[in-house]
C-alpha cells in the first residue's frame, strides 16, 4: 500500500512543481521587442555624500520630450532614475528598458508621470543588478507614440509548453488512476488497474483539459500584447 500512496502523492506533486515552476522557467520567459534606438551616456561624475551618477542622452525620437535622464547609484546600493523633460511637456507615458551588467534586458518598469516645465521628476526606485536603461515612449500629453516596447513569448515556446503540458498531465493521470485503483478498488483493485478502457478515458480528460488550458494561456498572452 505504501508503494501506490508514494506514487499517488509523488506524481501529484511532481506534476505540480513541472507545471508551476519548471514549464514556465523553460518555456514562458518573455523576450522584448524595443521599437527605438539606444540611449547613450553623455557624462559621470561621483558626490562623496550620494555615489556615483550616470548623465545619459535618450535616443533622437525621445531627445524631442526627454532631454535628460540621470540614473544613480548611492553607497548603500540604492538604484533611482530621474528624468528631465523639454518644456511643453506636462505629461509621460514611458518604458524604462532595465539591462544587467551582461546587457541582458532584467525588467520593463512601465512609468507614468506628470511634469513641470524643464524640472526634473520624481525618482524612480531601479532594481539593484540595473546597469542602465533605455526610454522607450508610449505617450507624450495627449499625443500616442508607437514605439512601446513589448514583450513576447515566441509560438515554438508556447507550443513546446503545450506538448510538455499534455504528456505531464496524461503520465500523471495514468500514475493517479493505478493509485486509485490498488488503494480503492478493494477486492476489485486488480480488474480495474488493467482496466484499458478507464485508463484511457482518465488519459483522455486529461489531454483536453491540458489542451484547453494552452489555449486560454495563449488568449490571455494575445490579449496582454494587445493592450500594449
Amino acid at each position: 500500500m505504501l508503494t501506490w500512496i508514494a506514487l499517488l502523492v509523488g506524481s501529484a506533486a511532481l506534476f505540480l512543481v513541472l507545471e508551476m515552476l519548471v514549464f514556465p522557467k523553460i518555456f514562458l520567459r518573455s523576450k522584448y521587442s524595443i521599437g527605438a534606438t539606444s540611449d547613450r551616456g553623455i557624462r559621470k561624475y561621483k558626490t562623496s555624500e550620494d555615489g556615483l551618477y550616470y548623465v545619459y542622452e535618450p535616443s533622437w525620437l525621445v531627445r524631442k520630450f526627454i532631454k535628460q535622464y540621470v540614473i544613480a547609484a548611492t553607497p548603500d546600493g540604492r538604484k533611482t532614475l530621474t528624468c528631465m523633460v523639454a518644456e511643453g511637456v506636462e505629461y509621460a507615458e514611458y518604458d524604462a528598458v532595465l539591462f544587467d551588467a551582461s546587457n541582458r534586458v532584467c525588467k520593463i518598469l512601465s512609468v507614468q508621470q506628470l511634469f513641470q516645465n524643464g524640472v526634473y521628476a520624481e525618482e524612480i526606485e531601479l532594481p539593484p543588478e540595473t546597469a542602465y536603461a533605455t526610454l522607450v515612449l508610449n505617450r507624450i500629453n495627449n499625443r500616442a507614440l508607437p514605439h512601446a516596447a513589448r514583450s513576447r513569448i515566441s509560438a515554438g515556446k508556447l507550443a513546446g509548453y503545450g506538448l510538455s503540458t499534455c504528456v505531464t498531465a496524461m503520465v500523471t493521470a495514468v500514475c493517479i488512476n493505478l493509485s486509485f485503483a490498488h488503494l480503492f478498488g478493494k477486492v476489485f483493485r486488480e480488474t480495474y488497474a488493467a482496466a484499458m478502457g478507464r485508463h484511457v478515458a482518465v488519459v483522455a480528460v486529461a489531454l483536453v483539459a491540458s489542451v484547453a488550458c494552452t489555449a486560454l494561456l495563449s488568449l490571455a498572452l494575445i490579449l496582454k500584447n494587445k493592450k500594449k
